[in-house]
């Protein structure tokens, strides 16, 4: 997770708590706000960012957020998908 637009936002720290952390992990490095789970987590559902400090003391009117994350797989179908169906051949009787 990081702060896209840190010079415009100026946004030098932020925090980060998911349903997996005791306490919130902030970033350590000012001129780039990121956070990075090692290792990852897999399933989050919460995910709460809080925004510690800028560098003025401002509050920030716009902030470009990245969230970088994997989902599930999915198979990618290049067939259609055939169902199974009988044929049944239209029959005519005839009386004699």
């Amino acid at each position: 997770m990081s702060i896209l637009n840190p010079s415009q936002s100026k946004i030098t720290l932020i925090s980060a708590l998911t349903e997996y952390d005791f306490d919130a992990i902030e970033n350590t490095n000012a001129s780039n706000p990121t956070i990075v789970y090692q290792p990852y987590y897999q399933d989050v559902n919460t995910l709460q960012i809080s925004i510690l400090k800028t560098s003025d003391d401002s509050k920030p009117s716009q902030v470009e957020l990245a969230i970088f994350g994997c989902g599930e797989p999915v198979p990618i179908m290049t067939k259609a998908q055939v169902e199974p169906t009988s044929t049944s051949v239209p029959t005519t009787r005839k009386s004699f």
